[in-house]
């Protein structure tokens, strides 16, 4: 990831990098176009991944994609996962496009749901998949086997934390 990114991103408040994030995860298109059965697809991948990586996930993950997180450190648990993104193959480029469009005014509630982070993560994480932003689709390349456990291991509990 260039330096200009990296600033651009440094530089968003909490809200703003909440408004990005959900830019970004609500241009993935949903399997089958039902919104229910990707959100089970992407739970299903926390919960498998958890596994693989030794995490112990809440005694409330079932609920979890329908919890609203708060707190001070959603907005830098927002930056880091745009970062970590704009790291991927192709994922530089979805989030400097994110980052082009000009604020809306639902930019202003900065509310983090449960499913908003677990489906960035499985977006990161996972590979060759199209994200739409402004009209425009970009393509998330994958990621190696290792590389996803590496992502994976650092961006996963970070979501569990703010569910907990």
């Amino acid at each position: 990831m260039n330096v200009e990114l990296s600033k651009r991103i440094a530089a968003l408040d909490g809200k703003q990098a909440i408004h990005y994030m959900t830019l970004i995860t609500n241009g993935t298109s949903p399997v089958g176009g039902d919104d229910s059965a990707f959100l089970s697809v992407v739970v299903d991948d926390a919960r498998r991944r958890a596994g693989t990586l030794g995490i112990v996930l809440p005694h409330h993950f079932e609920d979890a994609a329908d919890a609203l997180v708060e707190g001070p450190d959603v907005g830098a648990v927002a930056r880091a996962f745009l970062n970590d993104l704009a790291q991927t193959p192709g994922g530089e480029e979805i989030v400097r496009a994110a980052l082009d469009q000009p604020p809306t005014r639902a930019a202003d509630f900065g509310l983090v749901t449960g499913a908003l982070l677990l489906t960035f993560v499985w977006l990161a994480v996972t590979g060759d998949i199209d994200i739409k932003i402004g009209g425009v689709a970009y393509r998330k390349k994958g990621l190696s086997a290792s590389d996803q456990v590496e992502l994976g291991k650092k961006l996963l509990p970070a979501a569990l934390k703010l569910l907990s």
